[in-house]
């Protein structure tokens, strides 16, 4: 299971890397949990807005970077990473 949420996510919510991805299991794995996560948000965010949920999900996509800096990184890496 080392292709979760966790496997690329401190207790804290801080990425950490993608390291620990080392198949394509692993990477379907994370890619499942990152889709579902999305879509979950997207829908909470839709109840309380007059914004459908496939707008929520493109704004997303368009903000992955600002995103990253908002969650920030774990402890050791760099913002190249």
């Amino acid at each position: 299971m080392a292709g979760g949420w966790a496997s690329i996510a401190d207790e804290d919510g801080r990425y950490t890397g993608a390291s620990s991805i080392e198949h394509g299991g692993d990477a379907e794995e994370l890619a499942q949990d990152v889709f579902g996560m999305i879509t979950w948000l997207a829908a909470q965010l839709e109840e309380v807005t007059a914004v459908a949920r496939a707008e929520w999900i493109t704004r997303a996509g368009r903000s992955s970077e600002e995103g990253l800096r908002i969650g920030g990184r774990a402890d050791g890496l760099d913002e190249e990473d």
